[in-house]
């Protein structure tokens, strides 16, 4: 399994500017956050909260079972920043993103 955790993480993805479809891969594969509100973190897209609180686990229903979350963003400045920060728990995580 690969995944990106810490409390607090980002990304700043140079791009043209424009729109564009982001998908986040998660996937709960941590035993001590299999469980509705063990670990929570808010997804923010070029300064906007995107998901406050995102609970993976009770999202997919169950451990090691995936969540895509799909979002459009706008590119105004020639980067995408992408941010993760931990509300319940000790770290944020996401398992892949795709920009297209």
């Amino acid at each position: 399994m690969t995944l990106r955790f810490d409390a607090n993480f980002g990304y700043s993805i140079p791009v043209p500017n424009g729109t564009y479809t982001v998908k986040l891969h998660f996937a709960e594969t941590s035993p001590p956050f299999s469980g509705i509100n063990k670990r929570k973190f808010n997804v923010t897209m070029n300064g906007t909260v995107v998901y406050s609180g995102l609970d993976v686990f009770a999202e997919a229903g169950a451990a090691n079972k995936a969540l895509i979350k799909t979002n459009t963003v706008t590119v105004t400045n020639g980067k995408l920043d992408i941010s993760f920060a931990v509300t319940v728990g000790t770290n944020a995580f996401v398992n892949a993103i795709e920009v297209y």
